[in-house]
């Protein structure tokens, strides 16, 4: 797996997005944590397990999006989505690269 620090490339057209599970009273739902800072302040009612990260990399005029699933029993951890996330959106390029007959990525 490309290490997300070495995106050569790609660094200023790639954006993570990291969802986590919020409980307020008996509403629950899937934020993304920019807006859970933004509209509580803090990340208290944020539960620790489970979440979500997308990687949406920006590619030929074209987004290509890779997702990371972090299991409910699973600690949450922003590295390591970020990482497979972006990963699987390279793989997206990969293969429509292969399918358009353009040049391997380098």
């Amino acid at each position: 797996m490309e290490p997300v620090n070495s995106m050569s490339g790609f660094r200023n057209n790639v954006r993570f997005t990291h969802y986590r599970f919020m409980r307020e009273g008996d509403f629950v739902s899937w934020q993304p944590v920019f807006m859970i800072k933004r509209d509580f302040g803090d990340c208290s009612g944020v539960s620790c397990r489970g979440g979500v990260t997308t990687a949406e990399v920006i590619f030929e005029d074209r987004v290509f999006v890779g997702e990371a699933n972090c299991s409910q029993k699973d600690n949450f951890c922003k590295r390591i989505g970020r990482e497979i996330a972006y990963g699987r959106a390279m793989k997206s390029i990969r293969q429509y690269r292969e399918n358009t007959g353009v040049a391997q990525l380098a």
